[in-house]
């Protein structure tokens, strides 16, 4: 059981006509309590969906407008003063001015200082053994000690192995000044890495005191730095002029280092300073961008008032930027200064324009769909489909930047056409166009718009041959629909191309959206287990594997239902009904044949199978074709709407050749009639009973000798009244002229297939004669013959 039985929005299933009146009754009576309430539910919840989804913070101005138009309202003056609101490009450029101009924050590293002074000790601690080591070299050289060779060795080691980076003359000067230094005995102060320490050591102490960043300048762009220390709690500002980069740190160093030694000194002292330099400011991402947000929520939204009384627009002024934003002010000022009881009114008004919408849609449902209405499943279907529509265009209008046309609002009524018919897609594309105009601010031009978009896209499905005609027709006309609404508008209002061609953008992508209307109806088709015109498309493919085995199994039964497909589909065509459902279920309706094919007429070529059987048992033959279709088709997944063409082909009539063949073989026995009868159903729709009646005229057709004009127009005649004096049609909702009508277009297409000639007025009287010398005998036999086999 599906989730739409267990809810009770299921399909209606036949009562057993075993249960007693007074209890199928009562039944009767239950299930339609239960659908009244389950209606009442899904059209509250519709209802309920729509009007919480209602904006209701915006306020529209005094009249509509558009920038760059003349102001077609009366003068208009400030009933109020009020606050005039910065335009949108205003506000923005004061915010990229804030970004722009909010200092970063720096954090001040307190350990800077001892961490500089940990990697000096390092570096000269590292710097110290390949002094030494060379020391002893050139020691043991000089007084021609055999272990100098032994200590060259050891300072190329040290010096490989040193993280010290010097270039060859930074330590060239280094280890020539430390070894003579030492080997005169010359006081330690003139020692180089000495001195250079004791400069590197000053010059840092200094930087730090002024502060190091730990970003480019270049990068910040800005004029100011903010400074804090979060060890001393403090904060202040610091100009960026006055404060060092890691280049600019570098810079001076060499500058103090050229002050204090010569070039070759300084070059030695500033390749030492690189390694152990660091910023003490390091640069905290945020904090600056929360002090960023922080002015940025600092922003005021105004720049002076309107007096009350003051003129804003006069009527026939051009809606100037300045205008427009006057205006704006208003709308805002009345929605905040607007109180409760009028929100309430305004939301109340809207609200009964929505629920007077909704139910002039649920009336035309229940004066004149009463099918929909009735059951609960197509109730939901119905406003499951709209519900949809109006709640996506509800959630897209707020966003800005956003136009409301890109919401596909045609994709209802599309659906409801597809699956029902034009005049219940016509009926939803008001209402929505009306609830969709009110959720955008009372659009005329939007609802005019909707109305004839959704209009034409309802008539450009209504009769689908074809997948194409969908996937590139109907979002074209909507397209082209659109863009001519909205050129004519603007063309009215005098207004610029920009505005129209920013507004087309958004109806592209509309009709782009129109395709998800395909995947929406298989959904649905799943979901409620209905039969839309695509699957009948589908199915009306005679390369589909169902359709290849009857025509290789069948071959005389395959082109009988391609003939009765014609004939049903042009006589459907004729009376309004659906010819591509008959089309379908014609096409399938004898889908059972292909189990015994050699007892039925079209398929034998030599010798009958049934001069081997009694006439009860052909009977049975002939009748099971009906259930061993059902059987077939619901195999091979087929719809109910399709497996009821099955089922109700024949109805219960007579099978008058084997009936009259067994009565006389019986004598003076008794035939029992219902032996000989199909078991039905009898049909029930306007598209069964066509195809009761071509199924038979067709076969009888093809068993007539010499058809002509007037024998086909007899033959028509008797089988048409014999099926109504029979009761086949009873249930079928077809009227007197729409029998006529289908009467006049099966003798067309028959009279086509014999190559008859049409007999005209003026035949008349030649035809009447022809008539006396027709054969009654021939057209009974061919009835007899054909709706038996």
């Amino acid at each position: 059981m599906g989730i739409l039985e267990k809810l009770g929005l299921g399909q209606k299933s036949e009562t057993s006509p075993n249960i007693g009146k007074k209890k199928k009754k009562k039944q009767k009576e239950t299930q339609e309590k239960r659908n009244k309430v389950l209606r009442i539910v899904i059209f509250l919840v519709f209802l309920g969906t729509i009007l919480a989804s209602l904006p209701q913070s915006s306020y529209q101005p005094v009249a509509s407008y558009n920038l760059g138009e003349p102001w077609r309202a009366d003068d208009l003056t400030a009933p109020f003063t009020f606050s005039l609101k910065k335009s949108q490009s205003e506000l923005e450029d004061e915010r990229q001015t804030i970004r722009r101009q909010t200092p970063p924050v720096f954090h001040v590293n307190n350990n800077a200082d001892l961490e500089i002074e940990s990697r000096v000790d390092s570096l000269f601690n590292a710097l110290q053994p390949v002094l030494d080591s060379y020391l002893q070299w050139q020691r043991a050289k000089n007084e021609n000690d055999s272990s100098a060779p032994n200590d060259s060795i050891q300072y190329s080691r040290e010096r490989e192995f040193t993280n010290v980076q010097l270039n060859s003359e930074a330590w060239d000067l280094l280890l020539e000044n430390y070894s003579s230094v030492i080997l005169n005995n010359q006081t330690p102060q003139r020692l180089l890495s000495i001195q250079i320490r004791s400069q590197i050591e000053n010059t840092i102490s200094e930087l730090l005191a002024g502060g190091i960043i730990n970003r480019e300048k270049d990068e910040l762009n800005r004029n100011e730095i903010i400074v804090r220390n979060l060890q001393s709690r403090t904060e202040r500002t610091a100009s960026l002029a006055n404060t060092r980069d890691l280049t600019d740190a570098r810079e001076f160093g060499f500058l103090q280092f050229n002050r204090q030694f010569s070039s070759e000194v300084a070059r030695v002292a500033i390749q030492l300073f690189d390694q152990v330099i660091i910023p003490n400011w390091i640069y905290n991402e945020s904090d600056s961008q929360a002090l960023i947000e922080q002015n940025l929520e600092s922003i005021s939204t105004t720049k002076g008032a309107v007096e009350e009384g003051e003129i804003i627009i006069r009527r026939g002024d051009i809606v100037t930027a300045e205008r427009d934003n006057k205006l704006r002010s208003l709308a805002e000022a009345r929605a905040a200064n607007a109180t409760e009881i009028e929100r309430w009114l305004r939301y109340a008004g809207e609200s009964i324009v929505i629920i007077i919408a909704t139910l002039l849609f649920l009336i035309y449902i229940y004066l004149y769909r009463k099918k929909i209405f009735e059951q609960p499943s197509m109730f939901l279907l119905v406003f499951l489909a709209l519900g949809i529509i109006t709640t996506t265009s509800a959630l897209i209008y707020p966003l800005d930047g956003i136009s409301g046309y890109i919401v596909p609002i045609a994709i209802a009524p599309i659906i409801l056409t597809i699956i029902f018919d034009s005049r219940v897609g016509l009926m939803a594309t008001i209402t929505l166009a009306v609830i969709t105009a009110i959720i955008h601010d009372n659009n005329f031009e939007y609802l005019v718009a909707t109305i004839t978009a959704c209009s034409l896209g309802v008539f450009s499905v209504r009769d689908i041959k074809k997948r194409s005609q969908f996937f590139f027709t109907t979002p074209g006309v909507i397209f082209a629909t659109y863009t001519l609404v909205l050129a004519g508008f603007a063309l009215a209002r005098f207004s610029g191309y920009e505005g129209f061609l920013n507004e087309l953008v958004f109806v592209g992508i509309n009709s782009v959206f129109i395709l998800f209307t395909y995947p929406l109806i298989l959904l649905f088709e799943k979901i409620f287990k209905i039969t839309t015109d695509f699957t009948l498309l589908e199915l009306g493919d005679t390369n589909l594997p169902l359709m290849k085995e009857l025509m290789n199994k069948a071959p005389g039964t395959f082109h009988h239902s391609l003939q009765i497909a014609n004939m049903a589909e042009a006589a459907a065509s004729d009376i309004g009904a659906n010819s591509l459902l008959c089309r379908v279920g014609a096409m399938y309706h004898d889908i059972g044949k292909m189990e015994k094919p050699g007892y039925f007429i079209e398929n034998q070529s030599a010798g009958n199978d049934h001069d081997k059987l009694k006439p009860r048992m052909s009977s049975l033959v002939i009748k099971a074709h009906v259930s061993d279709g059902v059987k077939k088709a619901k195999e091979n997944n087929l719809p109910e709407v399709v497996i009821d063409f099955i089922k109700t082909h024949h109805g219960t009539s007579l099978i008058r050749y084997f009936y009259g063949k067994a009565k006389d073989q019986a004598e003076d026995e008794e035939v029992d009639q219902k032996d000989f009868r199909y078991d039905g159903p009898i049909p029930f729709t306007k598209e069964q009973g066509i195809i009761l009646l071509a199924d038979g005229i067709e076969a009888a057709s093809r068993a007539m000798k010499e058809p002509n004009y007037n024998k086909l127009e007899n033959l028509i005649n008797r089988l048409v009244d014999d099926h109504i004096k029979d009761g086949q049609l009873n249930n079928c909702p077809l009227t007197f002229k729409q029998i006529e009508t289908i009467k006049k277009s099966f003798l067309n297409i028959l009279v086509g297939v014999y190559h008859t000639r049409i007999e005209y007025p003026e035949d008349k009287k030649s035809g009447e004669e022809k008539n006396k010398q027709t054969p009654k005998e021939d057209v009974k036999e061919a009835i007899e013959k054909g709706t038996s086999l």
